[in-house]
């Protein structure tokens, strides 16, 4: 990601460009990466819609399994509780087959939540990874903001120091904020890329 913002050329650009050949330069190289800005961030919305379809097919998947899962785990519940109301013999008591129904029923109850919450922190995936998306689409539109301030003050032809520093912080400060994000997007785009990841988990604690 920091390939796509490079900075220390944008820094380059800024230095004394009084001269008409720095100037040009300044001023090419500047145009240039907005422009390199503006594309990428056309290019984003495209690739973050298919990254988020992607994601929203991949939790059908997970909760098909899930579910799969969930009646694998219900029917051995049933089946410890019949051999633990067989364990009785033939005529178990009254309170030894209400409890041991009882008991079936809590356990039901208890792995029914299980599966809801694991349902659950599927659909709050999706929702996390739409809301880091626009987060960084924020962001970047905060770089290329300040780059075409920056952009329109190299065409001036005018240098001052605290101004080119104070748009430079800015641009690295967007920057960082972007490269963070994008790794938060990366981490829950990681467990939604990862089907096994959500059911292992409930496959194992099933047991």
């Amino acid at each position: 990601m920091r390939k796509l913002f490079p900075l220390s050329v944008l820094l380059g650009c800024t230095l004394l460009f009084t001269a008409c050949p720095r100037y040009e330069t300044a001023r090419r190289v500047s145009e240039e990466q907005l422009n390199v800005q503006r594309s990428f961030r056309t290019n984003l919305d495209e690739y973050f819609s298919h990254m988020e379809e992607f994601a929203s097919n991949q939790v059908l998947l997970n909760k098909r399994r899930l579910r799969e899962l969930r009646g694998d785990k219900l029917e051995n519940l049933k089946d410890i509780s019949d051999d633990a109301l067989r364990a009785f013999g033939e005529n178990p008591t009254r309170d030894e087959y209400d409890g041991n129904r009882i008991q079936l029923g809590k356990d039901i109850a208890a792995w029914n939540t299980a599966y809801d919450d694991k349902e659950r922190e599927l659909d709050g995936l999706t929702s996390q990874l739409h809301t880091k998306h626009t987060a960084f689409l924020s962001a970047y539109d905060e770089i290329i903001s300040t780059q075409e301030v920056l952009n329109e003050y190299i065409k001036m032809k005018k240098y001052d120091e605290v101004v080119v520093d104070g748009l430079m912080r800015k641009l690295k400060l967007s920057q960082d904020k972007v490269n963070n994000i994008f790794r938060e997007v990366a981490q829950v785009a990681d467990k939604l890329s990862k089907p096994t990841a959500v059911t292992l988990a409930a496959k194992e604690g099933a047991r």
